[in-house]
């Protein structure tokens, strides 16, 4: 246990003024109620911290505006450890991770205070792992990233067939689309911005995760008869309707962890995994590869 079952607040929405930080706060205004949850948000600017419970008592017909704000900055790691200490989760969304996270979590771990955020940035996430794992547990809390599109799906959607599955599973391929509203498909900067500083730390990626599965995760993997290899080259699959290719966001990245985890704490078998985007048609295939 870490001992803050008494702190003013159970979740302090962080980075509440950023896009999805007002959508986060939308959805929590819309379920604290019913779950009696103490909250509060949390940015750098008091006055757009009050736009954003201007905005989400519009929207969700829910009068948030008595919501308390909390001023902090990523740059002062004494306001982080001062609002960390007054609650306990933090629902990070203050991105990209690679620049902005650390910090977070470090306050987090300073004061016993539960961290969950939306990362999909491996490089990020694996670090975090291997440099708090210990110190997050001795403390009795949880660091927690990927909590959004990467990686829910991905995991909960293994972890539901390993549980329903007649017998032990040995490997699975995922397959993911998107679907378009009327307005087509876009992005916000932030994720932009995480994409790409992601790709360009691909080469730091290999002598990290050797320390990661050395001095955190020590047992060895046990190597399956029937390996599951991955397609490089794209490919057309009938059962994912559509042209598939290897997916280069966190999925296998977390999904990895998490069953070596499983299998080192509960010695349950580890699931081989694959990742693929798929589009419907080889003219999006061709946008895609060229974009």
């Amino acid at each position: 246990m870490s001992g803050n079952e008494s702190r003013e607040f159970d979740v302090v929405v962080f980075g509440a003024t950023g896009f999805t930080g007002q959508f986060v706060v939308e959805e929590l205004a819309r379920s604290a109620t019913q779950e009696s949850i103490k909250w509060a948000i949390s940015g750098r600017s008091g006055p757009k911290l009050a736009q954003v419970l201007s905005v989400a008592t519009k929207e969700t017909g829910i009068d948030v505006t008595n919501i308390p704000t909390i001023e902090a900055d990523v740059q002062s790691e004494e306001s982080l450890r001062a609002m960390t200490a007054r609650t306990r989760l933090v629902l990070n969304t203050v991105g990209p991770y690679r620049f902005f996270g650390e910090q977070m979590v470090k306050a987090c771990v300073e004061t016993a205070t539960s961290h969950l955020d939306i990362s999909g940035e491996p490089d990020y996430m694996e670090r975090m792992q291997l440099n708090y794992n210990k110190a997050a547990r001795d403390k009795g809390i949880y660091i927690a990233s990927a909590c959004g599109w990467d990686s829910i799906p991905a995991e909960l959607g293994i972890q539901f067939l390993k549980k329903n599955f007649n017998g032990e599973v040995n490997a699975v391929e995922t397959y993911m689309s998107i679907k378009t509203g009327p307005q087509g498909v876009r992005t916000n900067f932030g994720t932009w911005q995480s994409a790409v500083n992601g790709f360009a730390a691909q080469s730091q990626l290999k002598p990290l995760r050797r320390r990661l599965y050395s001095e955190v995760f020590t047992k060895p993997r046990p190597q399956s008869k029937f390996r599951l290899s991955r397609k490089i080259l794209p490919f057309r699959s009938e059962y994912a309707r559509g042209w598939c290719l290897p997916f280069p966001g966190a999925d296998r990245s977390v999904v990895q962890r998490t069953q070596q985890y499983r299998y080192e704490t509960l010695n349950e078998r580890p699931a081989q995994m694959e990742a693929y985007f798929t589009v419907p048609n080889f003219l999006a295939l061709m946008g895609l590869l060229f974009v």
